[in-house]
Formats: structure tokens, C-alpha cells, sequence
């Protein structure tokens, strides 16, 4: 699909136009390369909906740490 703004024609993965104006909660993979040479590029392991279930899991794990 191209998309045209500001008088530019850009081609947008399908991929990421389905993720488009959406709340997503990403699971990221971290790599030696990161924790050790400080590098900023990640991979996302998975995607998350935030929902009612997953809140309740995030508060559960929260009280659990204090």
C-alpha cells in the first residue's frame, strides 16, 4: 500500500499497517550485544493486547517484588 504525505510517497509493510493505532505491550529479547556493548536495537520476542487478565498478572507480579 502507499501512502502519500507531506507531497512523499511511502511504501508501508502490511505488517506494520496492522499494528497501526494500536496499544500494544511488547516482550523484548535482550542479547549479550545489549547489556554489554549498550547497543539500542531489539528483537521482539512477542506481542501482547493489553486485556483485563494481563493488568491483573502485571499488579499481582508488582505486589509480589515489595
Amino acid at each position: 500500500m502507499l501512502e502519500e504525505q507531506n507531497g512523499q510517497i511511502d511504501m508501508i509493510p502490511d505488517t506494520i499497517r496492522q499494528i497501526c493505532g494500536r496499544i500494544l505491550i511488547f516482550r523484548l529479547k535482550l542479547t549479550k550485544r545489549n547489556l554489554e556493548e549498550c547497543k539500542e536495537d531489539y528483537k521482539v520476542n512477542y506481542t501482547f493486547t493489553p486485556n483485563e487478565k494481563l493488568e491483573m498478572n502485571y499488579v499481582n507480579d508488582k505486589a509480589e517484588e515489595v
